[in-house]
């Protein structure tokens, strides 16, 4: 049901659904970042959310552990992409405000329509906003930042840490999720990690 309202909502025919799943998974090394204005594969970013066993599915259930764990009241999420399980599991909640950023206006239209299908008063603890991690400020105040295969898209994303890194309050939480490339790193990736460790020493 909420794959066929999205498919109406974006007026979003069966075979470009499949078109773009398959240029997502199968032409990595093709596209550019030009392919996050498209809504078809915002879709389809959102039904790799729902892949049984799937790397997608094992990364949301280790971030929502982890804010499980750190108890936050409020939420920032940089280049969300799409709404991640954790924004379903808190908006059932209700105990926690959320803001979730992102460069592409397609990215906000199609979060709109998900949130409209998870709970329809969500306005009431999520907002949507555009955020340029090349240039615009990092929101202050917030007890959890998520950056979920976001901060290699920067341009600098060096630059864009050290950025955020300033604005943080006392005890307030990062939580990473950066890509290991040990051969033929992404074309839209401005920083590569062969191991672990190199994430770790970026980080540090």
């Amino acid at each position: 049901e909420e794959v066929t309202f999205l498919q109406r909502a974006f007026h979003l025919s069966r075979e470009q659904l499949i078109a773009s799943w398959l240029l997502w998974d199968t032409g990595l090394r093709t596209y550019s970042n030009d392919i996050y204005t498209s809504e078809a594969l915002r879709c389809v970013m959102h039904l790799h959310n729902y892949l049984k066993g799937s790397w997608h599915e094992k990364r949301q259930a280790v971030v929502l552990k982890l804010l499980e764990r750190i108890r936050p009241k409020k939420i920032c999420e940089i280049g969300f992409g799409t709404p991640q399980a954790y924004v379903k599991a808190y908006l059932s909640s209700r105990q926690t405000d959320i803001l979730l950023m992102d460069y592409e206006d397609s990215s906000l239209r199609f979060a709109e329509k998900v949130l409209d299908v998870w709970d329809r008063n969500w306005r009431k603890r999520i907002k949507l906003t555009r955020f340029d991690l090349n240039e615009d400020v990092f929101p202050e105040g917030y007890d959890a930042y998520l950056f979920q295969d976001s901060m290699e898209h920067a341009d600098n994303p060096s630059a864009a840490l050290k950025r955020c890194t300033t604005i943080l309050k006392k005890g307030a939480h990062v939580l990473f999720s950066l890509p290991i490339e040990i051969e033929h790193p992404i074309p839209e990736h401005h920083i590569c990690f062969k191991t672990e460790s190199e994430i770790f020493d970026w980080l540090e």
